[in-house]
């Protein structure tokens, strides 16, 4: 018989990666799906699994009790999310929260900060009431002792970044049984924030990246080719202070000058939410890839001369396969990678073609490759398949 759980997790305009290790282990365990507030607000249809909606329920033990799930896995910083986490806890259905991307130990700084209006307003509590009653539905009577806790952490939620709001009283009720994460250096974010000890942690690798692992095993560069460098770009749509249109094309122009002068084009893979961009830069050396599939991509990175990569989930792994350059903005970049001489970095305000330096290649970095993937061998899925059925 399978088992059942409630899957709360992203459905995004063409990352289908997201949804694949949980479609890949459909044999074995139905999903339902929860991840939008409402009906009206989802606007695309990519889960091939039953949809549910928050506000179709008017606390977390009804929604428990209509699904009868066997385990609970996905997101836990949000409100709704947190009021799931504390129903299953008493109904002693484990939680397990879900790292989806590499994420920076200075994580508070990288979004604008929260601006809303007052919490007392008629216009916020109108259109809130639906998260405000099923967020406070999980608290039960034998509890009551949290009512204080819980209404400290509802009013910090209106005023700060959801993670400083978790942090700030790490309250046992808000964290989840288990935390599933790539690794034990993209841990730390997740480890800090609900003060997790060595068992409460697993780790699996990356689940979305596992054909791209298989493909790269099998892959030898092709010198045959033209030659190329490609730029792992990034999104600044949330970031904390204004980014220009004209600060990114410097710095792609700063990169295609750089390729020129090596005989080579530049590849960009754009972030999806880069896609329709309307700054892009019209140049014959550059090529803008999207919606390419793990197996073409393995191929474009195994075939690279170097990749400049934004701090991003994806960079972590090439960093270990082809000479790599990070890009930082402000303080949004992965130490370790520098500190142990595999990534030099550029700053993206500032770099000139004179500053791009690759550190000669070589993959001798096998304990610190473990520690940043755990596994590259493309079986992060049945890993975390085990874990869910176990």
């Amino acid at each position: 018989m399978k088992k059942k759980g409630i899957l709360i997790w992203f459905e995004m305009d063409k990352r289908i990666e997201f949804l694949q290790p949980f479609i890949d282990m459909s044999d074995k365990i139905d999903f339902v799906h929860l991840f939008f507030r409402t009906k009206e607000e989802r606007q695309i249809q990519l889960s091939p699994f039953e949809v549910i909606y928050w506000f179709d329920y008017r606390s977390p033990y009804q929604l428990l009790k209509k699904h009868k799930p066997d385990f609970i896995i996905g997101a836990t910083e949000g409100l709704l999310y947190i009021s799931l986490i504390a129903a299953a806890k008493e109904k002693n259905i484990p939680y397990y929260g879900l790292q989806h991307g590499f994420t920076t130990e200075n994580l508070a700084t990288l979004f604008r900060k929260i601006k809303r209006q007052s919490l007392f307003s008629i216009s916020l509590l109108k259109k809130h009431f639906y998260t405000t009653r099923f967020y406070f539905g999980s608290l039960k009577l034998r509890n009551a002792g949290f009512l204080f806790q819980y209404i400290n952490l509802f009013i910090l939620f209106y005023s700060r970044f959801a993670e400083d709001a978790i942090g700030k009283n790490r309250y046992k009720w808000v964290k989840p049984d288990y935390y599933i994460c790539f690794s034990e250096i993209s841990c730390v974010h997740y480890k800090k924030l609900y003060d997790l000890n060595d068992s409460e942690i697993k780790f699996i690798g990356i689940p979305s990246l596992d054909d791209f692992f298989r493909e790269i095993s099998l892959l030898k560069p092709d010198t045959g080719i033209e030659k190329y460098f490609i730029l792992i770009d990034t999104c600044f749509i949330d970031y904390h202070k204004p980014i220009s249109q004209a600060q990114i094309q410097r710095c792609y122009q700063t990169l295609v000058t750089y390729c020129r002068q090596n005989d080579a084009k530049l590849y960009i893979k754009l972030h999806p939410r880069n896609y329709m961009s309307p700054g892009l830069i019209d140049d014959d050396s550059i090529s803008f890839i999207r919606n390419i599939e793990m197996a073409a991509l393995a191929k474009l990175i195994i075939n690279s001369k170097g990749c400049f990569g934004f701090y991003s989930t994806l960079t972590m792994p090439i960093a270990f396969i082809r000479p790599t350059i990070q890009i930082k903005f402000d303080d949004i970049v992965e130490p370790a990678l520098a500190a142990n001489n595999i990534t030099p970095v550029l700053d993206f305000y500032t770099f000139q073609v004179s500053d791009i330096q690759f550190h000669p290649f070589d993959d001798i970095h096998t304990e610190l490759k473990t520690r940043f993937l755990f596994a590259t061998d493309g079986n992060s899925t049945e890993r975390l398949k085990e874990i869910l059925l176990n």
